[in-house]
């Protein structure tokens, strides 16, 4: 692992804060509803922080894809290990971070197509009533995706999907009052079991 390469880890954590700080803006507004049910709460600061957060993550991946452009051609990896997870002997598991030319195309497309997900669904859900609490999700969701791109392990890839199928399952039963939302969202959910 190359200390130089720490900065890896803002690929993940950038999403994860945002979807931490929308949750906690989501808490607020719910709060602000309790004395007052047409209150909008802080909610509306949910969309800037999470595209921010999305957008930083795409400035993180266009460094990526930089500073493996600036390695050798046989060597382009880019790693970074937090620690070792499992070490029995034979078998060493660290939680650790690669980007190599396969995986920056998908950082880019994950961090770019989703910033652009964030802009349009900025309008799109204006005004609803749990939208800090969509854009956790969402984040939630990116997060994930980049967990399963990024981890140089199947035990970390296995995570990551299991990550997404939670965000899949919570964004498409996201308007649960309305019946199919919720039984979609269930039968994702165990389609992503199966898969």
């Amino acid at each position: 692992s190359l200390p130089h390469t720490d900065w890896l880890w803002w690929l993940l954590v950038l999403p994860l804060l945002g979807s931490v700080a929308c949750g906690v803006l989501h808490f607020l507004t719910l709060k602000a509803r309790r004395s007052d049910a047409n209150a909008k709460g802080p909610s509306a600061l949910a969309w800037p922080i999470a595209a921010g957060a999305m957008g930083a993550a795409f400035v993180v991946s266009l460094l990526a894809l930089n500073g493996l452009r600036a390695l050798d051609a046989s060597a382009r990896v880019l790693e970074s290990s937090a620690w070792s997870w499992i070490d029995t002997g034979p078998m060493a598991i660290d939680v650790s971070l690669v980007v190599d030319p396969l995986s920056s195309v998908l950082l880019l497309v994950v961090t770019g197509v989703g910033f652009l997900i964030h802009v349009y669904a900025g309008g799109y859900m204006k005004g609803d009533p749990g939208y800090a609490k969509f854009f956790a999700y969402l984040n939630l969701f990116v997060a994930a995706m980049l967990m399963l791109v990024l981890s140089s392990n199947l035990l970390g890839l296995f995570i990551g999907w299991e990550g997404v199928g939670l965000a899949s399952y919570l964004l498409i039963g996201f308007w649960y009052e309305k019946g199919w939302p919720a039984e979609a969202g269930q039968k994702a959910f165990v389609v992503n079991r199966i898969g």
